[in-house]
């Protein structure tokens, strides 16, 4: 078996990745643990108004107009897509580091 830096560099980065990837999977947990209910008792609209009560917490004593609250519920829905694209990306790069670990520690 090759220990050699590059060998190494690749442990530490798959450890790295495998711990982001474990607190996106805890994250996806809990919000699945939160949207089940009223997906089951509302439908998407209860999910929707779930999503939108979580993101405006501690906004409801400003006094808030319409285009406030849209852009609330913009940055909160593009912060669940953008978590969605990184969490995709984590597993692709977990899955190629895994590859070259493979590769790299047979003789």
């Amino acid at each position: 078996m090759r220990h050699g830096v590059e060998f190494i560099v690749l442990r530490v980065t798959h450890l790295i990745v495998t711990i982001f990837l474990l607190f996106a999977c805890m994250f996806w947990l809990i919000l699945l643990r939160l949207l089940v209910g009223p997906a089951f008792s509302h439908g998407l609209k209860g999910v929707h108004e779930k999503l939108v009560h979580i993101w405006m917490m501690g906004r409801f004593g400003f006094d808030m107009n319409c285009s406030d609250r849209l852009r609330i519920i913009h940055e909160g829905y593009t912060s669940l897509i953008l978590l969605l694209i990184s969490t995709w990306l984590m597993v692709e790069i977990e899955r190629i580091l895994r590859r070259r670990i493979r590769r790299n520690s047979i003789p």
